[in-house]
């Protein structure tokens, strides 16, 4: 069922992204060949049912460090830091 649902929509992505390459420039054209050299990788999860679709576990898990990090930047000065790290 999952490559029923998935393939015909990668085929659609990947064939955008070869209609794409040629005309494209600057950091587009960074971006398309990136996709195009990651597809393999990414159509992964189509033939092996052990693989997530998405990395939504793991980025529930470091949400709580990713926060920390983003609100220690506003500690005022080394010692606040120092009471926050703690």
């Amino acid at each position: 069922m999952r490559q029923e649902r998935t393939l015909p929509v990668l085929a659609e992505i990947w064939a955008e992204l070869v209609k794409a390459e040629p005309g494209a420039q600057g950091t587009l054209k960074k971006a398309v060949n990136y996709a195009l050299k990651a597809f393999d990788a990414l159509q992964r999860f189509a033939f092996d049912g052990r693989l997530e679709i998405d990395n939504n576990p793991v980025e529930r898990c470091i949400r709580g460090i990713a926060l920390t990090k983003k609100n220690s930047l506003f500690a005022g000065n080394h010692e606040a830091a120092e009471v926050w790290a703690i």
